[in-house]
């Protein structure tokens, strides 16, 4: 828990802002954003015990990279927008550019 709030300190745009929800076509994974002039966040949680791919449809997918998850994942491909999430898995990205 130490780690989460650690992280949440660091990186504020996973507190603030607009929130939204978006559709990965698949009823197990959640997946959501912040928007804020703190910046850009994307979290997603694999809520079944089976490894998953979802696909995304960001509208600026650029420059977004890992910060916390529960293991470490390939870097995030702005072109397929495909994520990849293990067992019970979650990744928290942001985007590194027009916040810094």
């Amino acid at each position: 828990m130490g780690r989460v709030i650690k992280f949440r300190k660091e990186f504020r745009e996973f507190g603030w802002g607009k929130y939204e929800v978006l559709d990965t076509g698949n009823k197990h994974v959640l997946a959501h954003t912040r928007k804020s002039d703190k910046g850009f966040a994307l979290v997603l949680h694999n809520f079944s015990a089976e490894e998953v791919k979802v696909k995304l449809k960001l509208e600026e997918p650029e420059n977004i990279q890992d910060v916390f998850g529960d293991k470490r994942y390939e870097q995030f491909d702005p072109k397929n927008q495909e994520v990849k999430l293990s067992g019970y898995g979650y990744r928290w990205l942001h985007k590194i550019d027009k916040y810094l």
